[in-house]
């Protein structure tokens, strides 16, 4: 049996973690990599703690790098190389796990082994590109979408600019689709203020969202969305615009932005907590 067999046998007998033991992990972990000073300046104990929690952690969820890796096969990377990028991503969410927050390791981690994976095929494979006709659609649907607002002193429906343009709410719906894809965004992108991502907002008191394709879920409810709504989470989350930014290029108050952000978020997690698949482990 070659190397790589022989590893996924070897983690295949790794026990999986407790809750208890998870908790017990992200506190030594975090004890480690918050400490006053930084990780390097903490006691010697404190540091060997948060290594062995940390290494506890991933071991015991190796099973679900090598898991979301085989729903990935044929997208332009070799299992092997997968399995290393997603155990990058796995790694990041051992040190950024926050246990206080109620959600389980096994679902956090999901989320970052997918943007480990998504950043590796992009880079092999580039961006999606659009096609060119629906290049051309888009063109158009921005170009009512502006006119119909303004008109309207509001953003117009997908149902209104398939009218418009007499293409069905499908074809629309797509186009748009095709253009949140071809951003690359991510789930972990970062908020300027607070640090806080998408996924800890759309996650909230402890009620992850249950999914087996996150960023395709998030992907499709936002092509569902108003289109204000849709380019306020681009905008705040993949562009890393501040609220105040964001109302000044849509000609509207920082305020009215909070609340449209809200309601989009509300959105976004209604829809992902009504997906029934559960990340297995």
């Amino acid at each position: 049996m070659d190397s790589f067999g022989d590893y996924l046998q070897e983690i295949g007998r790794i026990p999986l973690l407790t809750d208890q033991e998870e908790i017990y992990c992200s506190h030594q972990i975090q004890a480690w990599l918050q400490y006053v000073g930084g990780p390097e300046a903490a006691p010697t104990q404190v540091q060997r703690r948060g290594k062995r929690a940390k290494e506890r952690l991933m071991s015991g969820n190796l099973r679900l790098v090598v898991s979301v890796c085989k729903k990935n096969l044929g997208r332009g990377l070799e299992l092997q190389d997968m399995v290393q990028e997603g155990s990058l991503g796995l790694s990041r969410a051992a040190e950024k796990f926050d246990a206080t927050r109620g959600y389980k390791f096994s679902t956090y981690a999901y989320w970052w082994i997918r943007q480990g994976l998504n950043r590796a095929i992009s880079q092999q494979t580039r961006t999606i590109r659009i096609p060119s006709n629906r290049r051309e659609l888009l063109s158009k649907i921005k170009t009512v979408r502006n006119r119909l607002t303004l008109e309207l002193e509001d953003q117009p429906t997908v149902q209104q600019i398939s009218d418009q343009l007499d293409v069905t709410v499908e074809e629309v719906t797509k186009t748009l689709a095709d253009d949140l894809r071809t951003r690359c965004f991510s789930l972990d992108s970062a908020l300027t203020d607070g640090g806080r991502s998408l996924m800890d907002l759309i996650a909230s008191n402890g009620d992850e969202p249950e999914v087996t394709d996150a960023e395709e879920a998030v992907q499709a409810v936002l092509s569902r969305l108003n289109e204000q709504d849709a380019q306020i989470i681009l905008m705040r989350f993949f562009e890393g615009h501040t609220l105040a930014e964001i109302g000044k290029k849509m000609g509207i108050s920082r305020e009215w932005v909070r609340r449209l952000e809200t309601r989009a978020l509300c959105n976004l997690r209604s829809r992902l907590q009504m997906t029934p698949e559960l990340i297995s482990r």
